[in-house]
């Protein structure tokens, strides 16, 4: 289990906030030094600082999820724990999101209302979405529909900084499930964008960071 350490404190009486004073890392998390620094620098800044914080470092080459939460050591004292390691389904293209963003919104049992693009490489497989296209013109897969690419859960990720990536040309993508058949694929970089996960390993983290405050980094 991997463990950052870092010790805080503040300058003066008046500080608005903490100030690294000293830091205890392993050789191998020599890189991710400014991490902690940053990550409660993002949740005062999103004022969520009463939330119990989690992060979510996506490793597009290698498609996988590492999920850490912060625990507080003491006064303005943080570790930053390992708690688990996922494949997932990473952007196979070259222009994929970077950075860091936040979850703004989870939802279960969703929708799914693909893209034009998706719907014409479905139709080259094979596969009609057509047949969904409602009164308004919209192509929308049901929740729990074998079509649905959703899966059970999509969690929403904000960028902080906006994304000229992918060419979707979007500044929301998602960690969401997959397709019972597609499960293969996870350890590959197989998504136009978004971050494909297991099914039942995604409904135990909503499980496990319910209420929580959470960040994602692609990297």
């Amino acid at each position: 289990m991997a463990i950052i350490m870092l010790f805080l404190f503040e300058a003066s009486a008046n500080a608005q906030s903490p100030t690294l004073s000293n830091m205890e890392i392993s050789a191998e998390q020599e890189s991710d030094s400014s991490l902690i620094p940053q990550l409660l620098s993002i949740r005062e800044r999103m004022h969520k600082t009463d939330k119990p914080l989690f992060f979510l470092r996506i490793d597009v080459i290698n498609a996988k999820m590492t999920v850490y939460s912060l625990i507080p050591e003491g006064i303005a004292s943080y570790s930053l724990e390992e708690i688990s390691t996922h494949l997932v389904g990473s952007p196979k293209s070259k222009k994929y999101p970077r950075g860091f963003g936040v979850i703004t919104s989870i939802q279960r049992s969703p929708i799914w209302a693909p893209t034009p693009e998706t719907v014409k490489l479905f139709k080259k497989r094979g596969i009609n979405l057509e047949k969904f296209r409602n009164a308004k013109g919209k192509i929308i897969i049901p929740a729990g529909h074998k079509l649905n690419y959703m899966g059970p859960l999509k969690m929403n990720i904000d960028f902080l900084e906006k994304q000229a990536s992918a060419k979707l040309e979007r500044d929301v993508y998602r960690i969401h499930g997959t397709l019972q058949k597609d499960e293969k694929k996870l350890g590959t970089r197989c998504s136009g964008g978004c971050i494909r996960t297991q099914n039942k390993e995604l409904l135990r983290l909503d499980e496990l960071m319910k209420g929580g405050f959470i960040v994602v980094e692609y990297v």
